[in-house]
């Protein structure tokens, strides 16, 4: 029984689901991060995107809420340090 399922596991590999592309207008719309997690929560609720695919777009807006936090924390200490050049 073993060896017939490891050749049909060969024959025919276990199925991967694919997400298909979306388009969400009220992402799109949305001028925030917390709008874009908002349209994207509502977005699963409504059924226009599967559970998989709204966990993958949440992760990528977290990743991009942590690149913009990077970015003003960078430019933030950057004016700091320009200003304390001028104190001196």
């Amino acid at each position: 029984m073993t060896a017939a399922r490891l050749m049909l596991d060969r024959v025919l590999p276990p199925l991967k689901s694919v997400d298909a592309p979306v388009a969400l207008a009220a992402m799109s719309a949305a001028q925030t991060l917390t709008s874009k997690a908002d349209a994207i929560v509502a977005a699963a609720a409504g059924g226009e995107l599967t559970p998989t695919q709204a966990v993958a777009l949440m992760q990528t807006l977290t990743g991009l809420a942590r690149a913009v936090e990077v970015d003003e924390l960078t430019r933030r200490v950057a004016a700091l340090e320009e200003g304390s050049r001028h104190d001196d």
